[in-house]
């Protein structure tokens, strides 16, 4: 089964730019290898990010934005704490899944799209090529029922990054959710970079 999600732009909220604050260097390879480790823990311990997502909940604002302590951006939400509401209870009955095997090969098709969209600022599964996930993924090895890919821009900290696809504001459905949680993967790849729009992007 090949499953393909085309996500745009106009898919994401909206995210302003903070002035006042001073652009940091980003240690991309650092993320990379700690998101790696943190996805591992949330898929073996679903539970331990309630606490986090009601913590990070309390910062939202009145009018539905979202400042992220480790960025220079503010989020417009679409739907403010009803979905970060939400993200809890589905958590509160999720049982642990299997690790996941970080793969290089993946990582390089991750890589391949994290700079196609972040050099374009944009937030799509299409490169520019046309290409979508399973395509990109065959360049490297072979695949074999299924083969997914998430993306999340502006986060710079893990666990915020976790956070962001566990809530998956706006998207009907939250396949950015489920697939964290998915029984049937077995090896992940992961990519960060910059983004011209939104600062970082990670792909999954």
């Amino acid at each position: 089964m090949k499953k393909k999600e085309k996500r745009t732009t106009s898919n994401f909220v909206k995210r302003v730019r903070d002035e006042d604050q001073e652009e940091e260097k980003i240690n991309f390879n650092l993320i990379q290898t700690t998101l790696y480790k943190e996805l591992n823990k949330l898929r073996q311990d679903p539970k331990s990010y309630i606490p986090l997502i009601k913590a990070q909940m309390e910062t939202i604002k009145k009018n539905n934005v979202l400042k992220k302590k480790d960025s220079n951006l503010q989020i417009q939400t679409l739907e403010g704490k009803a979905a970060y509401n939400e993200a809890i209870l589905f958590l509160e009955k999720q049982e642990p899944v299997n690790p996941l095997t970080k793969e290089i090969k993946l990582s390089y098709a991750a890589q391949d799209l994290a700079k196609d969209i972040g050099e374009r600022g944009i937030v799509s599964h299409q490169d520019r090529d046309g290409s979508y996930v399973s395509e990109r993924i065959e360049k490297y090895c072979e695949w074999d029922y299924c083969a997914n890919e998430v993306i999340e821009v502006s986060s710079r900290n893990v666990k915020d990054i976790l956070i962001s696809l566990l809530v998956d504001d706006g998207v009907r459905d939250r396949p950015d959710r489920r697939a964290l949680f998915q029984n049937i993967y077995n090896y992940v790849g992961i990519s960060c970079g910059p983004h011209t729009e939104y600062e970082i992007v990670t792909v999954l």
